[in-house]
């Protein structure tokens, strides 16, 4: 799932009923809003959300910051915060630019 825009990707993708089941045992890949996508919550910049923290898909059970200490796209710092307190029993994935990690949901 590529970047851009993650509310109009979430709007996108939250049309498709039971795309979680369809994608089961598949390799899904997201960059930037297809990552806030994939996960449970996300912080997003200031532009996005207001500072406020999103729910993703879910299709992995982790909490995601993309662009982190970025010069150009940092997540908005309350945003930050307020993800950082929100379900804390999830993995807190911070992301630098260019950077990936790799889950199994198994």
């Amino acid at each position: 799932m590529r970047g851009g825009s993650t509310p109009k990707l979430l709007g996108v993708l939250r049309k498709y009923e039971s795309l979680k089941e369809n994608l089961q045992g598949k390799t899904v890949a997201g960059s930037s809003a297809g990552a806030y996508a994939i996960g449970k919550y996300s912080a997003f910049h200031d532009d996005e959300s207001g500072g406020k923290v999103r729910e993703g898909l879910g299709l992995l059970p982790v909490r995601v910051v993309c662009h982190y200490q970025s010069a150009d796209l940092p997540p908005n710092p309350e945003a930050l915060a307020i993800l950082e307190s929100t379900a804390p029993e999830l993995d807190l994935v911070l992301l630098r630019d260019f950077e990936w990690n790799v889950f199994n949901s198994d």
